[in-house]
């Protein structure tokens, strides 16, 4: 019976230690490269909708694109991703 219980307990400790792992490589997968790709995305609306709202259109070229790039920088620092 004991033999049997520590059996039991080994294979629950390398269960344990597969699960592990396997929340570390999934949590570093999410913050390495999910995230911050959710992070570049929204910034990239939020920065195309505020530069429509203060110059009437986006534009590609002159004020409008240095405002995007501004308005961008900033979201990105705001949400600790570096640019």
């Amino acid at each position: 019976m004991k033999k049997l219980i520590m059996e039991i307990l080994k294979k629950l400790n390398e269960w344990k230690f597969i699960l592990l792992v396997i929340f570390i490589v999934v949590g570093c997968f999410y913050w390495y490269e999910l995230r911050p790709s959710i992070i570049y995305s929204r910034c990239n609306n939020e920065a195309i909708k505020e530069t429509d709202e203060i110059l009437g259109s986006y534009e590609y070229s002159g004020a409008g694109r240095d405002l995007y790039n501004i308005k961008y920088s900033v979201c990105l620092r705001s949400k600790g991703v570096n640019n």
